[in-house]
């Protein structure tokens, strides 16, 4: 609150820029769902019926694909909770465009996306196998540990911006795999 009048903005005031905010148009429906707890009944129909829509690989670009997995995220609170959806179908077909994504992204090298949609199936699914997808990037490591913007083995400069969406997009794939979710504590270790 500190900041707020320091701002010039009382309580009032801060709230009503922050609903304002909130309440605009402009906003794609990831960044709508980014800004509330759980997602409001309407957002969240909203975000069903444009995951469930067929994707066609005509249709599939760069900026979709990336909507795709950031709604994807946001309704599962980025595994913390499951949404309710409104039929049990809606999962699977959310589900098969993933997997068109998935095969997207590997046939393009494009390893954010890759590594973005592996998180998203591991959140619809955790027991499908994504050994194949997950076996490019962890092979496109660079030796100072960062990963490309595509798979593949490379030791080019690149920029910091690409280089670190890239590395946390896998490192966030990579923990997904290994631990089913993002807040799961860690398994147990077996005895030897």
């Amino acid at each position: 609150m500190a900041a707020a009048r320091g701002l010039g903005l009382g309580g009032g005031a801060l709230y009503r820029a922050i609903r304002d905010f909130c309440d605009r148009d402009d906003l794609d429906l990831a960044a709508q769902l980014a800004l509330q707890t759980r997602p409001a009944p309407p957002l969240l129909t909203a975000a069903e019926e444009w995951l469930r829509r067929p994707l066609s690989a005509a249709a599939l670009t760069a900026d979709r694909a990336d909507l795709f997995g950031r709604l994807v995220m946001q309704i599962y609170g980025f595994g913390a909770q499951r949404p309710k959806l409104s039929t049990a179908r809606a999962y699977g077909e959310i589900f098969e465009n993933c997997l068109r994504i998935a095969d997207w992204a590997l046939r393009r090298k494009d390893l954010t996306v890759l590594a973005r949609i592996i998180y998203c199936i591991c959140l619809i699914d955790p027991d499908h196998d994504v050994g194949p997808w997950l076996s490019d990037i962890v092979a496109s490591q660079r030796p100072d540990g960062s990963f490309p913007d595509r798979t593949g083995f490379g030791t080019q400069d690149q920029d910091f911006a690409v280089a670190g969406r890239s590395t946390i997009a896998a490192v966030a794939a990579l923990h997904m795999v290994r631990y089913r979710r993002w807040h799961k504590p860690p398994p147990d270790r077996m005895a030897a």
